[in-house]
């Protein structure tokens, strides 16, 4: 829920149009890719997750390093037992 990203599939890379090596070295992180008028969003979703486990996947969209926003689905689970990193 800090903005970390701990994993990246080579897709994920792709989509965000980031070297997956540059994400897993911690270099990128959820919360400076996401246009600020979706961070209300975010935080709904990590409020519902830290009180049951999980949140409700949504749409909401990130950006690119050369400023398009491309449209994702996020949905995740909580991991036992501080519920500060998804899966």
């Amino acid at each position: 829920v800090s903005g970390s990203v701990y994993e990246c599939n080579d897709e994920l890379a792709r989509i965000i149009g980031r070297d997956r090596a540059e994400v897993l070295a911690g270099k990128v992180t959820w919360t400076e890719i996401t246009p600020e008028e979706d961070v209300p969003l975010d935080e709904a979703a990590i409020n519902e997750a830290k009180a049951t486990g999980r949140c409700t996947p949504y749409q909401k969209r990130y950006r690119r390093p050369d400023g398009t926003l491309v449209p994702v689905l996020v949905g995740y689970t909580l991991l036992e037992p501080d519920r500060e990193r998804s899966f």
